[in-house]
């Protein structure tokens, strides 16, 4: 399968960026799942692994597929709670 520009991909996140040829990725934004609070009910889901350690572990893999001098810039919150009242 071939990366093509202006296209959605729903899939594992980590497997789509090999598919991107080496040198094309600069920076990863990212809000990755909360570690241990979501369950999206899909196989090796980031946020679900068994520590925080191994799920910082996860986070880095994904930030190492992007060129040596890019710049990862993550949104991560461990342990942070939703409030269910909020009407968004």
């Amino acid at each position: 399968m071939k990366i093509e520009l202006d296209q959605i991909y729903n899939m594992d996140c980590l497997e789509g960026m090999k598919m991107i040829p080496d040198g094309m990725v600069d920076c990863v934004v990212t809000s990755p799942p909360y570690f241990a609070l979501r369950d999206y009910c899909m196989d090796g889901q980031i946020g679900l692994e068994q520590s925080p350690e191994e799920y910082i572990s996860r986070l880095c893999d994904v930030f190492r597929e992007m060129q040596p001098e890019g710049q990862p810039i993550a949104a991560d919150q461990l342990g942070q709670q939703q409030d269910n009242d909020l009407p968004f």
